[in-house]
């Protein structure tokens, strides 16, 4: 599960870092993607998902994209009430999960395993 705030319309330079520098290790795993920012986050997942396909991952359908706005946020840009913010996005957490799951699960059933 990879979590992660949008960059000007991109994902962060540390997670390619950590996607190239563990090639070999992404390989054939399941990935679902959570992201946010003052739009979601879209944009950045739409980038990744090339990442994660040329790694030959499998990028489940499900996706959160979490919307924070500046009224969700303090001066210091901490969130003001985590529950509100968050709350709205459950539904789609909860089916990402569920595809999850039923990814691992199947690797598992069909002899792969999953390290």
């Amino acid at each position: 599960m990879f979590v992660f705030p949008q960059y000007n319309w991109g994902y962060p330079a540390p997670l390619k870092n950590a996607l190239d520098f563990l090639y070999d290790e992404w390989h054939g795993k399941p990935a679902g993607l959570v992201t946010y920012g003052t739009r979601g986050g879209v944009k950045g997942a739409e980038q990744l998902r090339g990442v994660l396909q040329g790694l030959h991952m499998q990028t489940l359908d499900a996706g959160v994209a979490i919307r924070i706005t500046d009224a969700d946020v303090d001066p210091l840009g901490q969130l003001i009430d985590l529950e509100t913010t968050l709350h709205p996005f459950v539904p789609a957490v909860r089916a990402l999960d569920e595809q999850l799951v039923e990814a691992l699960t199947d690797d598992q059933l069909s002899g792969e395993t999953m390290t």
